[in-house]
Order: structure tokens, then sequence, then C-alpha cells
């Protein structure tokens, strides 16, 4: 494009006076030139966006028309969607108490390391009651008997119990006598332990003449333990001394409840 500019100048003008001293009067430009730069600048510009103006929407147009079905399809889906979340929405509520019941409790290591070792005489059973009948035999030493046990905590029980023997030696002696007893369970499940009993009984002979002789004696039993802690069969098995005459192996069989 040409573009016509005009310059005016305003002759300068320049006067010395006597003492050398020069004064200018600048010349002015005339506005023409300010307003041809101006459009030399503007015009070119605006050309270009008229040029570009109608590119972007012809460029845009198929994108959108194909990005409409997709819409379409998927509008029904979201709605479909909308109840299903609805309803989904109380159940993971009240899922979440229960997600965090069964979460497992993991105890920290400080804990791990300061628990001391489990041996049983801590926990309490569910039920803490046991009846059961005891046999010793040694052949000539023998004793059979009725006890009752109660268990307090996993690992401690008492019992007392009654029964009677007889003494196998040149003749038959009768006995009958009663005794006491403390025993620890040791063992990491409780229904299965190692016990070690140990306590006092007294008994009585009774001669062919009719006579009676009371005795004192220990009462002790080393042996397997099976008892449920929620209840059940009860069996012992082992070695011990009961109601002052039975020594020797011992077997109890019984009922905890």
């Amino acid at each position: 494009m040409l573009i016509e500019l005009k310059w005016r100048v305003n002759v300068v003008k320049i006067s010395v006076n006597s003492s050398d001293f020069v004064k200018i009067r600048p010349a002015t430009c005339s506005l023409a030139v300010m307003l041809g730069v101006a459009l030399a600048v503007g015009v070119p510009s605006r050309a270009f966006a008229q040029e570009a103006a109608p590119v972007v929407p012809q460029a845009a147009a198929p994108v959108a028309q194909e990005a409409a079905p997709v819409a379409q399809e998927a509008a029904p889906v979201a709605q479909e969607a909308a109840p299903v979340a609805q309803e989904a929405a109380p159940v993971a509520q009240e899922a979440a108490p229960v997600a965090q019941a069964a979460a497992p409790v993991v105890p920290s290591a400080a804990e791990v390391e300061e628990a001391p070792p489990d041996l049983g005489l801590a926990t309490e059973p569910t039920v803490k009651h046991a009846v059961y009948v005891e046999a010793t035999t040694l052949v000539l030493l023998n004793s059979l008997g009725v006890a009752y046990a109660y268990r307090p905590l996993r690992g401690f029980a008492v019992s007392g119990g009654l029964g009677v023997g007889a003494v196998i030696f040149m003749e038959v002696v009768p006995t009958f006598g009663g005794q006491l007893m403390a025993h620890g369970l040791f063992g990491p499940t409780g229904s299965h332990s190692f016990e070690l009993a140990a306590g006092a009984s007294s008994f009585a002979l009774i001669r062919r003449s009719g006579d009676l002789e009371a005795y004192g004696a220990p009462a002790g039993f080393v042996g397997y333990r099976y008892q449920p802690l929620d209840g059940g069969t009860l069996v012992r098995a082992g070695v011990g001394w009961n109601y002052g005459i039975g020594l020797g192996a011992n077997l109890s069989l019984g009922y905890a409840f």
C-alpha cells in the first residue's frame, strides 16, 4: 500500500545578537506524518484479522458435530446411573462400621516387645466348673475318687474330692478319705495344658477287726489336661498320689460346665 506522507517544515530562524547568543526556534513537524505512521501499522493488522476470522469457526464445526451424538448417547447412561448411586450410598454408609470392626488390630512394636509371654495365668475361662472321676493304680496301691474343680483363671484351679482305695498286700485293706489340691495349668491355648498339682489328703484304713486307723498324706499330680475354656469333655492323664493310698498312673474323665 502506498501512503502519501506530507512533510511540512517551518524555516528555522536563527538570530545572533551582540553577545553571540544563538536563539533557535525548533521546527515543527506536521501532524500528517504521525497519522501516516499509524495508518501504515494498523491497516495490515486489520486486514489479517478479517482474513482469519472465518477460519476458526469453520475448523471447529466438524468437531462439534462429531461430539454431539456422543453427548446424546451418554445422557441416558448418566440418568440410569444416578438412581444406582443414590441406592448405593446408604449401603456404603452401613458397610463402613463393619469394615472398621473387621479390620485387624495390629499391635505396635513397643507393645510386642513389652508384652510378657502368655502362660495362661491371667485369662478368665468362659466356664469355671468341672466334675470328674479319677482312678490311680500301681496294682498294689489303688484309689478311685470323684472330684469337683473350680477354675477361676485359665492357668489356675482348685479341687476337692472323696475317694476309696485298697491296699493289696497279703490281704486287702480298704480305705476311704478325701483330699484338697491346687492346680497350675500351663499352655498357650488353655484347652490343652500341662498340669502340675499339689495338696494334701486324709484317709482311714479299715482293719478286719473293724478298727479304723486314720492317716494323712501328700497329694499330687503331674501330666496332661484337656479342658476346653468354653466347656465340654475333661480328660487328665499322668501320674499321681491320690487319697493317701492311690499311687501310680492316673486317668481322669469328666465334664466342664
